[in-house]
């Protein structure tokens, strides 16, 4: 099998009565136990450590700025304090669901829906789609709009840029 992209089936499955045993399922149909209560310690304490950072740093990978960031980490970790593990972000929009809802015409709810419904592949393709690209570059033309610099760069680089706006 080696070379092939998709080796699991199904990559974790917990054993709902034995919460320190898990399973890979491998794509030929083989599957693996392992017991986290054979575990030292100190390894355990690395795989919280290292569960901890990627959780939080997926909390917030779609944030644009430091406070949209912060915000999503501190939603995801006041959900984790109270026992609710799926949960992405600060409750924002991501982006690709956003430009389903601006590129298709969809509420955000129904976008969402058909978003989470998408395996890792689609999303991807997703990311291509031409409606979706249009859209996005659209967003971008209307959020650098909207920002004033207070700099006039055609004068700064000696140039006159049709595109420039009046300060």
């Amino acid at each position: 099998m080696a070379g092939t992209k998709n080796k699991l089936k199904k990559s974790v499955k917990f054993d709902p009565d034995y919460t320190h045993i898990f399973s890979l399922v491998w794509a030929d149909g083989e599957t693996s136990v392992f017991d986290l209560g054979l575990l030292p310690e100190k390894i355990l304490n690395r795989l919280t450590w290292h569960g901890i950072n990627a959780k939080l740093g997926d909390a917030h990978a779609d944030a644009e700025t430091v406070a949209d960031a912060r915000t999503d980490t501190l939603a995801v970790w006041e959900s984790l304090e109270s026992g609710e593990w799926y949960r992405r972000g600060g409750g924002r929009i991501p982006k690709l669901v956003a430009a389903i809802v601006g590129a298709y015409g969809l509420d955000e709810e129904t976008a969402r829906e058909k978003y989470d419904a998408m395996d890792r592949k689609t999303r991807k393709a997703l990311e291509s789609d031409p409606a979706i690209r249009k859209w996005e570059l659209e967003e971008a033309e209307r959020r650098a709009a909207d920002v004033d610099s207070g700099v006039n760069f055609a004068e700064l680089f000696g140039t006159e840029n049709e595109t420039e706006t009046e300060n």
